[in-house]
């Protein structure tokens, strides 16, 4: 299956993600808020658990690159758009999504059950991550829709990935998620765009589960990780997806 990795901006206009023409589905994970971006540079344990500050090495999401990358989204997409988000910026991507004339269909969660707890406890902590999910529109009309995920909830519970020494890329998505994301919204054979890849999450999953991928990273050190990773990760046949489940109302006791 042809997966590629390309190091540069997603919004470059010669390789870029429009440049590159249509797509199935796009997922992405762009930088969340100042708020949150802030936060984490606090947040890395070194040697003995020391607190220390990291540089994410890359800027927080601002209004302006969210709009662009809202109609970049629109621009070249098919079906789904996926966009993973803080749960306070969720909102303002259903706006932008919609005035670029996507769809917004459902804000789904990632609730972490690994969470960091708010240390000072003068507020409750995080429960998780937004996933912002719209559908390619046919003119004004929405196009038909399926997912195979069947009827439930769009919640996935589970840990996150834990950074430790300056190792890995800081804001890594673990592979169980973006496993169960491409599963359920996209089909093999279908073409995933990922146009903030990091260290190659998304493409990686991807690539395993059968489907073509292409991804943007314009760090180049975690643009050589996904690469690397990518040349270890073959598509696993035996796996590819069952029949989706259709969600079924219950009958009550004696009707």
């Amino acid at each position: 299956m042809p997966v590629e990795l390309i190091h540069t901006d997603a919004f470059d206009p010669q390789l870029g993600l429009v440049a590159h023409g249509p797509v199935d589905h796009v997922v992405a994970d762009p930088a969340y808020g100042d708020k949150v971006h802030t936060r984490h540079r606090t947040t890395l344990e070194g040697a003995g658990g020391v607190r220390a500050e990291q540089d994410l090495g890359f800027e927080a999401l601002t209004p302006d690159v969210r709009r662009r990358a809202a109609e970049a989204f629109a621009a070249v997409v098919r079906r789904w758009v996926v966009v993973f988000s803080d749960l306070e910026g969720a909102g303002a991507w259903c706006d932008d999504l919609a005035a670029a004339g996507l769809e917004p269909v459902r804000v789904g969660v990632w609730v972490k059950t690994n969470a960091t707890p708010q240390l000072v406890g003068d507020r409750p902590a995080s429960p998780g991550e937004a996933l912002v999910v719209a559908h390619a529109r046919n003119g004004r009309r929405p196009r038909a829709k399926r997912w195979n995920g069947g009827g439930r909830p769009l919640l996935y519970r589970g840990p996150t990935e834990r950074v430790r020494g300056g190792r890995g890329h800081p804001t890594a998505k673990p592979l169980w998620l973006m496993e169960a994301v491409v599963r359920e919204l996209t089909d093999p054979g279908e073409l995933v765009a990922d146009p903030f890849a990091g260290s190659g999450t998304t493409l990686v999953a991807a690539k395993g589960l059968g489907r073509d991928a292409r991804g943007w990273e314009r760090v180049e050190q975690w643009a050589r990780v996904g690469w690397r990773r990518l040349a270890r990760t073959w598509p696993q046949l035996d796996l590819l997806e069952r029949p989706a489940v259709r969600a079924k109302q219950l009958k009550l006791e004696g009707s």
